[in-house]
């Protein structure tokens, strides 16, 4: 029998340091990581009108239904520039490939407003779960489709 040992320093840092590689609706990939929201609420770069929730999310766990809720048009309409606010923060600490900043200038950089909104909700959505959902949740994502064939030899024709 093996003794147990603890889990190196890198192997806990290499979520937050390196990310996981992720296929956007967009069709762009990035390499995103993890968002510990405590630390944006303790950064103050969470707008207060979201502030309770986020309070919540944090100590009683995430509510996807809440989550789903929040990115509705519905929602959005109402407290369009906070949760945008909001959202925005989450892609910008979650995205490590490329980078978001205010003004993009090397290769590996870009502007929130280059990630479609699309985008952004789902990074959101993803970003403020634990590490190990996110590390899981990328390696079930489906590879490339194979291409179908053009119609000849098909089999027979539906009756």
């Amino acid at each position: 029998m093996s003794e147990m040992q603890p889990t190196r320093g890198i192997d806990w840092r290499k979520p937050r340091e390196e990310g996981y590689l992720l296929a956007l609706p967009s069709g762009n990939t990035a390499r995103i990581r993890p968002v510990a929201l405590d630390v944006l609420l303790r950064h103050g770069e969470i707008p207060d009108i979201l502030t309770p929730l986020i309070a919540k999310m944090i100590y009683e766990g995430v509510d996807t239904d809440e989550l789903d809720r929040l990115l509705s048009v519905e929602t959005l309409a109402e407290q369009s520039d906070e949760m945008l606010a909001l959202i925005d923060a989450i892609c910008t600490a979650s995205f490590v490939q490329p980078r978001i900043v205010d003004e993009p200038q090397a290769e590996d950089e870009i502007a929130i407003a280059d990630v479609d909104l699309a985008d952004r909700g789902t990074v959101f959505s993803l970003a403020v779960l634990p590490a190990r959902h996110l590390r899981s949740f990328c390696e079930r994502q489906a590879a490339g489709v194979e291409a179908v064939p053009d119609g000849d030899g098909d089999g027979p024709a539906p009756e």
